[in-house]
């Protein structure tokens, strides 16, 4: 007479499943978000353009003494006072000997 085992049902793990939908979908609308979703709305409404920061680009490059010389430049008051470079480093530990 032979004994008869009934092997038990394989239960599946949803934890591993579960944690790869979920980084496959975050991946996937990262993804969309990135490279494929239209132009934002504050974009159609308000354009994004470079001329004026293009303009300042220039001068700034071309003479800076415009800037330095300027009225509105000059009559800002200064808050912070400019920074102490200080002793730089530790003294030499081996000069005593």
């Amino acid at each position: 007479m032979a004994i008869v085992l009934n092997e038990g049902e394989k239960k599946l793990n949803w934890f591993p499943v579960v944690v790869g939908a979920f980084s496959l979908a975050f991946v996937g609308v990262a993804v969309y978000f990135l490279f494929l979703a239209p132009t934002p709305f504050i974009e159609r409404i308000v354009p994004v353009g470079t001329e004026p920061v293009a303009g300042l680009i220039e001068i700034a490059d071309n003479d800076p003494t415009l800037l330095l010389n300027d009225q509105v430049f000059l009559s800002l008051r200064q808050y912070i006072p400019n920074p102490d470079v200080g002793a730089l480093g530790k003294p030499n530990p081996f000069l005593a000997f």
